[in-house]
């Protein structure tokens, strides 16, 4: 049984990785980068399940989820799961006002990610994969799926799921890091640049979109002084300690992209 997922991202490497994961879990997949894409893809295609990123450019996922709910098709009632780096309680409540079923927090877990997108597209298949182990939940839950997955509704070989689940790890995991790798002197001409011109919304926006990749690419020192960076910036520290920390983020992103190089 086949699902079909729009994904709205304008990070490649995020949703490659959304898109490599739900794939996997036999999803029909469509991936655009804003959310004036999401909406005339769903005026013009009915999908399961809708993965919304909240900060994009042209129509942010608020904007285009309060819009999708006006629709007149199906999709004015589908699941939409809000993804964001960053939330608060007052996120919440905006993202659920806008229609808004649900929130991960970036970066998605595998394990939270699948269970998000059966719980409404298929539960039988959450039993399953509960039952045999492969994802988390609450003995209560467990107990109900599992009876629920004793009624014999299977709908893809589970072996074979955790077969490609472990071997696609490396690759995966090879994969982020290359679109990393491609991406990053982009990132940090458009973060220093902004740091220059005291552009805090656009310093903000891009140190915020650079955090959230390096999250999938096994880069950790990079990982932890960009999110130094953001804090900092979002709690509106100096210009002078914002710099030090950039200094770092600087000195870790040379610091990855001469790994790179020796390696190629």
């Amino acid at each position: 049984m086949s699902f079909k997922i729009l994904i709205v991202e304008d990070q490649e490497i995020n949703s490659r990785l959304m898109d490599i994961m739900l794939t996997q879990l036999g999803a029909i997949t469509t991936v655009v980068e804003n959310g004036r894409l999401a909406l005339n893809a769903a005026e013009n295609h009915i999908y399961d399940a809708i993965l919304m990123d909240i900060q994009m450019p042209e129509m942010n996922g608020v904007e285009a989820t309060r819009a999708i709910r006006k629709l007149n098709n199906e999709n004015n009632k589908v699941p939409i799961i809000a993804l964001t780096a960053n939330i608060i309680a007052e996120d919440k409540e905006t993202y659920a006002d806008a229609g808004m079923n649900e929130t991960l927090v970036k970066p998605a877990r595998e394990q939270d990610l699948v269970k998000t997108i059966l719980s409404y597209v298929n539960p039988e298949l959450l039993a399953e994969l509960l039952s045999a182990g492969i994802t988390t939940e609450t003995q209560d839950n467990q107990l109900q799926l599992k009876q629920e997955a004793q009624q014999g509704k299977v709908y893809i070989d589970l072996e074979h799921y955790k077969d490609k689940l472990a071997t696609s790890k490396q690759q995966m995991t090879a994969e982020m890091l290359s679109l990393l790798v491609k991406e990053l002197p982009g990132f940090q001409n458009s973060i220093n640049t902004a740091f220059e011109e005291d552009d805090h919304e656009s310093l903000d926006h891009h140190v915020h979109k650079l955090h959230g990749a390096t999250a999938y690419c096994e880069v950790p020192a990079l990982k932890d002084a960009l999110e130094t960076l953001e804090v900092s910036i979002k709690k509106n520290h100096s210009k002078t300690t914002i710099k030090a920390k950039l200094k770092v983020v600087n000195m870790e992103i040379d610091s990855v992209m001469k790994s790179a190089a020796k390696i190629d």
